[in-house]
């Protein structure tokens, strides 16, 4: 029951990550206009073409450069930077209405203040969506573990029960 906890937390920490880090680079895209953003918005928005499996080798390749092979912070941490969250906020801010934006400038808001009382409301669905598809996305993986993680007692719930499986006598 205790690896059940683990991964529970993990998913669910890792997912509002997710969600903050995909509110705040979404409402970037959205809002600031320049040749940068808009080949970053393109970047983005390709990138969700390619899939996660790709960077796995050069994620343990850079995990044995630093040292930490086998710790689950090797499987969940690049969960956390998935691009389809940004364009989603992306989208979703796109409809944020600028008037909004200027008062609360113009009141002496800053960044913060934005985000917490324009962006946060105006999100709420799309980012219990969001947090949705990234705890899926995160509590099913199956390739990483196997190719991340050595050591068994490091393995998600879902790579435990798979190894249940194989191994039990028939």
């Amino acid at each position: 029951m205790g690896r059940f906890y683990h991964d529970l937390i993990w998913c669910g920490a890792i997912s509002l990550i997710q969600v903050f880090i995909s509110k705040v680079d979404g409402y970037i895209l959205a809002k600031y206009k320049n040749r940068f953003i808009s080949l970053l918005t393109i970047v983005f928005t390709l990138s969700i073409l390619i899939p996660m499996q790709i960077f796995i080798i050069p994620t343990y390749r850079i995990a044995q450069e630093f040292g930490v092979v086998n710790r689950s912070i090797l499987l969940y941490l690049p969960l956390a930077f998935a691009p389809l969250g940004t364009i989603l906020m992306r989208q979703i801010n796109l409809r944020v209405p600028d008037e909004w934006i200027e008062y609360l400038r113009l009141e002496g808001g800053g960044f913060w203040q934005l985000f917490f009382y324009v962006i946060l409301p105006h999100c709420k669905l799309s980012a219990l969506v969001l947090f949705l598809l990234s705890f899926i996305d995160c509590w099913g993986m199956v390739e990483q573990p196997l190719i991340l993680l050595t050591n068994k007692s490091a393995y998600p719930l879902s790579m435990l029960l798979y190894d249940m499986r194989i191994y039990q006598p028939q």
